[in-house]
């Protein structure tokens, strides 16, 4: 029987961290948009978690956008626990993490928040169309592939990229360091 699990915050260099290529989670360009605006403004405050050998089991997103920001060879707090997680521990949390969230109550959000601020937290027009009744969202032919390809630096694509392609450890390291020696017209300067 395993020994009971608890978690400690660690200090670990985001480049050190690898992600787990089972990962399911995905997100859109807009939630990526969402994502760097968020850490812009506040920082990194819900703590990756890593297994003992520094696989990523919950915050890949996070760390994904950290890196699109520039800041992998950054070190940053994460949480770790005190034993190897079994297989089924870490699938658990895996899953969980990114599963587990709750319904909006639509009135509270009406009561409690201004518009201005729902929006800047990343509601849409959609969101506010069940907060308010007179809101109506009409079909305007908005190019919804347009907004989610939203224009990112050759740099972000690539890690964007890197994030749905399986890689051993190795492999991933090498495209990193491939990624970051390309300059901004594309050209690899080693």
């Amino acid at each position: 029987m395993p020994a009971k699990l608890s978690w400690t915050t660690q200090n670990r260099k985001i480049a050190d961290l690898v992600p787990n290529i089972r990962n399911p989670r995905t997100m859109s360009a807009k939630q990526i948009e969402d994502l760097k605006k968020s850490l812009k403004k506040f920082d990194l405050v819900e703590l990756p978690v890593i297994d003992k050998n520094n696989t990523v089991i919950a915050g890949h997103q996070r760390l994904m956008v950290l890196k699109l920001l520039g800041r992998e060879k950054e070190t940053i707090p994460v949480r770790v626990p005190n034993r190897k997680l079994t297989k089924k521990e870490y699938d658990q949390y895996l899953l969980g993490s990114n599963r587990i969230h709750g319904d909006w109550d639509w009135q509270k959000l009406v009561d409690e928040f201004d518009v201005e601020t729902l929006l800047a937290s990343g509601f849409d027009d959609t969101d506010l169309s069940h907060l308010f009744d007179d809101l109506e969202v009409e079909d305007d032919d908005f190019d919804v592939d347009g907004r989610n390809s939203l224009p990112t630096t050759l740099r972000e694509h690539l890690l964007w990229q890197m994030q749905m392609t399986p890689f051993s450890v190795t492999d991933r390291r090498i495209a990193e360091a491939l990624i970051d020696a390309i300059n901004e017209d594309g050209y690899l300067t080693l």
